[in-house]
């Protein structure tokens, strides 16, 4: 029970000497106020007002990562090269829509190359778009080669007809010019290039901005710098919806900016499409001239043939074998075209002519083939590395770090493709064999049948194949004329730009209150640690170090020596002064010790000296008058020789305070006397935290010295000491380090 009372008696005495502590240090939550209005303040001026704009797009169906991914990652697993196709769609779709051609198409088509600002206050700039007040044109050519970037600063005068311009390279930091008394529409001539300043429709006269800031830049550092002021991202993986975003004054020009970015996205996707089928058409219509001739050739052949040997169908004798003959012949006939687009198709990869172009992606599925290559959906693939690659080198040098990767994984993967086809080809050649030996041995059973009958079944076989071909051919070709004139939309939109909120971030209210409960927070931290530290110094070179105020001895380690060297330092202080009194105090503990070795080492030392007990602790070491029962009125010597040149007088018992008896003129009085009688008085008085006793006895010493234990003093104590020094409130006050 009595502990629980102990801590809470405990707890109530440390939140007394916070609020104390607290109060004096008033000065630092005036700060923190103060700050918090400032701070506050300057983020309402410098807070720009701004509108979130958003938009929302959709991939279709058909390019779903839900459908074509699952082919695509069945196909690069075959390769073993996974890995490589670990992005969805709607990421490639994202990059697609945050590359530099997107972006600087946008910035070429709104102009934002050139930004302008207005500054309405002191330490707020206004962004404006469509709405400025000023306009700055130059030639569209320049923004092509410009490497650096220029800073209009203009300053009208307060009727907006005189115009102060300033032209920096913020990129070299330099000034360019300076221009004074310039009236409007002005042309400005640079090293750069000559640029028309003019005012626009918007310009008020009646409220003219204290400046105006306009800046240039080459359509390439726009189209970088677009990319922080525009978010696009993919609000959840497992949907096929992409999410557009921007913070703008004007959500006019946000919504114009989202629209032309998602036109120019969808503009690029058709141009690689049409590129795409350009490459088919071209290889589709060469191949079609040269097999147009061989097909005239063997038919020809068949005509020339049946006009010389007089022969229109085979006869019905052999008409058994000649069925299973044709059957074959159709099966090799199927077998040899396909083999010819796989070695067509590889002889197109293996030039080293087309490292750097599209594999025409042609359907030899429909063909009459038992297998199909794998290396079908991988030549997709490739195509679409391939435009990849061409687009990286639209915008970057060819030695960029990913133009070499894309090349790297495309040799890689017009290997495979290759190693894939020459696979394929090999086994169908072995089919083909077979079915040959079959054919073979078929015909060789034909011994009825004539040998001119046999050379006309190769003349429609030959036919027969090339005609498949060139069938297959004319419809790769539609198909590629048909892809040219077909315009789509590679994202659906889902959302047209719309407003979402205006101001978004903290309001000023809100920030205020956040900052001012961190800043109380912060400050009663501050006052707790810095102000009421309770952790001991724990040596006496701590409190050597953290005092300010003056050291006089440590008796700690060596008491004999550090008392003497005490009375030393003591009597080098007091005896050109002409003093003797020397009252010993502490913080807490008992002062007797203290000043009874001081008296004695005074004594040994030949000097009469008398020690005055004035700590009423309740503990009298000698009997005789006592300090309580001089100041009463008791008479007679009050002094009690204790040892040789030592006398002493205790303090005795007393219902009176201990700060009552101190403070009267009668212990005023006896120190005066003993002054006069002896070298050297020393008092123990009361500890200066238990009242207001050692505060009386100040009035009548010429020393205070303080007993201060380095193994329990706190810096809040040794604070407090120079507080009173600081204060004066006690005579010559030193430290004893005990």
């Amino acid at each position: 029970m009595n502990e629980k009372t102990n801590k809470k008696f405990d707890l109530v005495v440390e939140i007394r000497r916070f609020i104390r502590a607290s109060l004096k240090a008033w000065m630092v939550y005036a700060i923190a106020i103060v700050a918090v209005v400032l701070i506050t303040l300057a983020y309402t001026f410098v807070r720009k007002p701004g509108t979130e704009v958003n938009a929302s797009l959709i991939l279709p169906p058909e390019t779903s990562q839900n459908s074509g991914m699952l082919a695509l990652s069945d196909i690069a697993s075959s390769f073993s090269m996974g890995d490589m196709f670990g992005a969805s769609n709607i990421d490639n779709e994202i990059a697609v829509m945050q590359s530099h051609t997107v972006y600087d198409r946008t910035v070429r088509q709104l102009g934002l190359n050139i930004n302008y600002l207005e500054k309405e206050r002191m330490l707020r700039t206004i962004p404006a778009y469509d709405r400025a007040q000023l306009h700055l044109s130059v030639d569209p050519a320049v923004a092509d080669t410009f490497r650096y970037s220029l800073m209009f600063i203009i300053w009208p005068d307060s009727k907006g007809r005189n115009f102060e311009i300033e032209i920096r390279n913020t990129a070299l930091d330099t000034r360019i010019a300076k221009l004074k008394d310039v009236t409007l529409p002005a042309d400005i001539k640079t090293p750069f290039a000559d640029f028309r300043l003019e005012k626009t429709a918007f310009f008020n006269e009646e409220e003219v901005y204290p400046k105006f800031l306009i800046t240039y830049d080459s359509y390439n550092v726009a189209a970088q710098n677009l990319g922080g002021f525009v978010s696009i991202f993919a609000p959840n993986k497992k949907t096929d919806i992409i999410s557009m975003s921007t913070i703008t004054s004007d959500p006019d020009f946000g919504k114009k900016l989202l629209s032309t970015i998602i036109d120019n996205y969808n503009w690029l996707r058709n141009d690689q499409l049409a590129e795409t089928q350009r490459d088919n058409l071209e290889f589709v219509e060469n191949r079609l001239v040269t097999l147009e001739t061989e097909l005239n050739d063997a038919q020809t052949a068949v005509q020339q043939f049946k006009e010389k040997n007089k022969i229109t169908e085979p006869g019905t004798a052999a008409s058994m074998l000649i069925h299973k003959a044709a059957t074959l012949d159709g099966q090799i006939a199927s077998t040899t075209t396909y083999n010819e687009i796989l070695r067509m198709t590889r002889d197109f990869i293996a030039n080293p002519a087309n490292d750097r172009k599209m594999i025409p992606s042609m359907s030899v599925t429909t063909l009459s083939s038992t297998e199909t290559p794998s290396s079908v959906g991988a030549i997709e693939q490739y195509n679409i590395l391939v435009l990849k690659l061409n687009e990286e080198l639209s915008r970057v040098n060819t030695t960029n770090s990913t133009i070499e990767t894309l090349e790297k994984q495309l040799s890689m993967l017009r290997a495979n493709i290759c190693e894939s086809i020459t696979r394929t080809l090999e086994n169908s050649n072995v089919r083909l064999a077979s079915m040959n030996r079959q054919n073979n041995e078929t015909l060789s059973k034909m011994g009825t049948i004539p040998e001119l009958e046999r050379e006309y079944i190769d003349l429609e076989r030959d036919v027969m194949l090339k005609q498949q071909l060139y069938l297959f051919l004319l419809k790769q070709r539609e198909d590629a004329r048909m892809g040219l004139t077909k315009k789509m939309d590679a994202l659906i939109t889902l959302d047209e730009p719309f407003i979402v909120a205006k101001t978004p971030g903290l309001k000023p209210k809100m920030l205020a209150m956040v900052l001012f409960f961190f800043s109380m927070v912060g400050a009663a931290a501050w006052i707790f640690f810095r102000k009421m530290p309770r952790t001991p110094l724990g040596s006496s070179e701590a409190v050597a170090d953290a005092s300010t105020v003056p050291v006089l001895a440590e008796i700690a380690n060596a008491p004999l020596a550090g008392i003497n060297m005490l009375r030393t330092d003591l009597r080098a202080i007091l005896d050109p002064l002409g003093a003797k009194n020397i009252m010993v105090t502490t913080l807490g503990q008992a002062s007797m010790p203290l000043a009874s070795e001081l008296a004695s080492a005074f004594a040994r030392a030949g000097h009469s000296t008398v020690l005055v007990d004035a700590s009423f602790s309740g503990q009298n070491s000698v009997s005789g008058t006592s300090v309580a029962e001089i100041c009463a009125g008791a008479s007679g010597d009050a002094t009690k020789e204790a040892a040789p040149n030592l006398h002493m007088i205790p303090s005795g018992s007393t219902e009176r305070a201990a700060a009552d008896i101190i403070a009267s003129p009668a212990f005023a009085a006896l120190v005066k006397r003993l002054g006069q009688r002896f070298d050297y008085v020393v008092i123990a008085s009361p500890a200066i935290a238990e009242g207001s006793g050692a505060y009386a006895l100040a009035a009548d010493v010429d020393i205070t010295l303080t007993a201060v234990d380095a193994h329990s003093a706190t810096p809040a104590d040794l604070e407090f000491l120079g507080g009173l020094r600081r204060q004066g409130r006690f005579p010559r006050l030193s430290i004893v380090i005990a």
